[in-house]
């Protein structure tokens, strides 16, 4: 998980342009919910099947690049 996180806050995406950064989360978002989108904020949304417990994670995805 240490890894993933690395990986995550190592790409360039700083305000106004995270989209490298969304693309990422949400495709490794898809390697584990059946379900996921982002919607025109840029928020990745993973749905697992109703009924199913729930775990929301929140984080900002533009970073400090110099």
């Amino acid at each position: 998980m240490l890894e993933l996180f690395r990986r995550l806050v190592e790409i360039p995406g700083g305000s106004g342009f995270e989209e490298k950064v969304i693309e990422a989360v949400a495709a490794e978002l898809r390697k584990r919910v059946p379900d996921v989108t982002v919607d025109p904020m840029g928020n990745v949304i993973g749905r697992f099947e109703p009924g199913e417990k729930s775990v929301m994670v929140c984080v900002h995805t533009d970073t400090l690049t110099i």
